[in-house]
């Protein structure tokens, strides 16, 4: 596929990848960069897209990636609730107390790596993808240290919980 056959391509089908998009996002923003997205990768695979298959390819392509994007909100927001990094105006001085020991936990006790990973996805929400981009890692490299992380959380504040 020339450049200018995808141009054609993008043309004729953006709004329609958008409204797909908005369908499942409810999002101006996000379903704006979903469709990027999804012709940002087309772009670099243009030479394997068949012009007889583009259009369903896109559509694919942009409900694969929504269904990934909701499954990462979700994820993010059952992440946030085990890992509270802001401080609500809300909070009780327990509370209060509870964060900044959670917080110094995170910048004495946890590896440098995993620190690191930490707070790149939730201090900095960037997503595992952006995360190890920058990192110049895999995105299963930001999973694992993600993942390490919660679980050196979970053990020191629920044994913690259990000794008050």
């Amino acid at each position: 596929m020339n450049k200018n056959e995808f141009a054609s391509l993008f043309k004729n089908n953006y709004a329609l990848l958008y409204k797909l998009a908005f369908s499942m996002l409810h999002d101006t923003d996000d379903s704006h960069d979903a469709v990027h997205e999804v012709f940002a990768s087309a772009w670099e695979h243009r030479k394997d897209i068949l012009p007889e298959t583009a259009k369903a390819y896109l559509a694919q392509s942009v409900h694969n990636y929504c269904v990934k994007q909701i499954a990462r909100k979700t994820y993010n927001e059952k992440l946030r609730k085990l890992y509270p990094i802001e401080v609500s105006l809300t909070l009780n001085k327990h509370e209060d107390d509870r964060l900044r020991e959670i917080k110094r936990y995170i910048d004495n006790d946890l590896p440098p790596n995993t620190r690191q990973v930490l707070q790149m996805c939730f201090d900095e929400e960037k997503s595992y993808k952006e995360t190890a981009e920058q990192l110049q890692c895999s995105v299963a490299y930001v999973n694992k240290h993600i993942v390490k992380a919660l679980r050196m959380l979970r053990n020191k504040f629920t044994a913690n919980n259990k000794e008050r």
